[in-house]
């Protein structure tokens, strides 16, 4: 089996399925990976990334809304 297949099997999604399950665009996931804001692992090409780590990583990155 290889290491992504081993990924996936545990949860790990690829940026398009994550973006369904969060409900965003797939160029906001990409955005999110570009600045680093969620977590993921590459093997070899191929990003991954665990949906609950990420989560919490969007969860801390939150904006905090401004008075009026």
């Amino acid at each position: 089996m290889s290491k992504v297949s081993l990924l996936r099997a545990r949860g790990f999604l690829r940026p398009v399925e994550y973006a369904k399950v969060c409900g965003v665009s797939y160029i906001t996931v990409k955005r999110w990976l570009r600045d680093r804001v969620i977590p993921f692992v590459k093997v070899n090409r191929v990003v991954l990334i665990d949906p609950e780590r990420a989560k919490a990583a969007l969860n801390k990155h939150e904006r905090k809304e401004a008075a009026v």
